[in-house]
């Protein structure tokens, strides 16, 4: 074991003297978090200690003839909040104004509409789409009470008559399912100096595989393999004592963006330090785990460096790391180590319950320990040898 020390400490201090290392892997982070966080602030920003505003979406109506329920609904309080009601002529104007961006969405409602709906008979509502998608959503989400309470009128005549109108006199009041609010059990809601604290935190983490690769392919390619071997050194513990060295550093460098960012940025990190320890001890172990499996499965170092940093970036990537991803990218994102690492560590910082952000947690052990698994079967395999 004594070996083992001598070997992890020696490659500790050779890695903490070279410039790049202390460049790229400690000072680059908090540089790009001061970047992104700046830069985007305004647009991922999730509220910080205020409340996500949404902007009132322009709805073009079109209708022929006065209409006390359409009139009724849209001159609510509570949807009046979230649509801008214009009245056009026609649905030919409605389009005009969807495609210059005079109006966000199109409601155009039949002629006879308010007695269709008082005679329990069909009455039509076109909704027309805009070019946002967030828009739509808003003016959707506001108008979908109404459509619904149009539906229950017209299906409770059809199946039990006229009478049963009786029960409709009037439609219900707005129930607006568009709110403004924050994430988080306690209130909070993280900025964009966080999200980009938790995904520059895990990236740069696995970085620092490829100080781990670089140093078991320069033994090799550099002959001094051959010597250390002469010597009476048992391989595992010259193996174990670069792989210790190299989770040393990814340790100091993770506590080094924690503390900066938390000083120096303003980043809270949640009320779970523990927690937050796991987590940085996971990636670790992925790290370790993937420069492990990836060096012995390549010849040369340039080989495992680019391997190595396209799975980096594409797992960043596809996780939302850069920018926040939804639909079929963000399903794909689920498959790699970065999605749950960062999950945990903003489900931290929004201060939720343990019990969900152990949930997260269980996930990325499940996969550190699956890779963990294959870098040690790898290594059983192949071994640290100079041939």
């Amino acid at each position: 074991m004594r070996t083992f020390y001598i070997v992890a400490l020696n490659q500790l201090k050779r890695t903490l003297r070279m410039r790049r290392v202390l460049i790229n892997m400690f000072l680059l982070p908090l540089i790009v978090i001061s970047l992104l966080g700046t830069a985007l602030g305004s647009v991922n920003d999730m509220g910080g200690a205020e409340d996500a505003k949404i902007d009132p979406v322009t709805l073009a109506l079109v209708k022929s003839e006065d209409s006390p329920l359409l009139d009724g609904y849209l001159s609510d309080e509570g949807v009046a909040r979230y649509l801008n009601v214009v009245e056009v002529p026609d649905r030919q104007r409605a389009q005009e104004n969807l495609r210059t961006g005079e109006a966000d969405y199109a409601l155009i409602a039949a002629p006879g509409f308010d007695r269709a709906v008082v005679s329990g008979r069909a009455a039509s509502l076109e909704l027309i789409r805009g070019s946002s998608h967030s828009e739509n959503r808003v003016a959707e989400n506001v108008l979908r009470p109404f459509i619904d309470a149009l539906n229950d009128r017209s299906a409770a005549a059809k199946l039990l008559g006229p009478q049963a109108l009786q029960t409709y006199e009037q439609l219900p009041a707005a129930l607006a399912q568009v709110q403004d609010g924050v994430l988080g059990a306690e209130g909070g809601s993280y900025t964009a100096f966080q999200y980009y604290a938790a995904s520059m935190l895990v990236m740069f983490m696995m970085y620092s595989g490829l100080s781990l690769s670089g140093s078991l392919h320069g033994e090799r390619e550099n002959r001094t393999l051959q010597r250390m071997y002469a010597m009476p050194i048992r391989p595992i513990h010259l193996f174990a004592g670069k792989v210790a060295a190299a989770g040393a550093v990814a340790g100091l460098q993770s506590l080094n963006i924690i503390l900066i960012s938390k000083w120096g940025f303003g980043v809270d990190w949640g009320g779970r330090p523990w927690m937050l320890a796991a987590v940085c001890l996971l990636m670790i172990v992925f790290t370790m785990g993937m420069a492990i499996t990836v060096t012995f499965l390549t010849t040369t170092q340039p080989q495992s460096a680019s391997i190595m940093q396209g799975l980096i970036v594409a797992m960043t990537f596809l996780s939302g790391g850069y920018v926040p991803f939804e639909g079929w990218i963000q399903k794909i994102g689920n498959f790699t180590v970065n999605r749950w690492a960062s999950e945990s560590i903003l489900r931290m910082m929004l201060h939720e319950p343990a019990g969900h952000i152990g949930a997260s947690i269980a996930i990325l052990a499940l996969i550190s320990a699956l890779l963990l698994a294959l870098a040690l079967t790898v290594y059983g395999r192949k071994g640290y040898a100079y041939e």
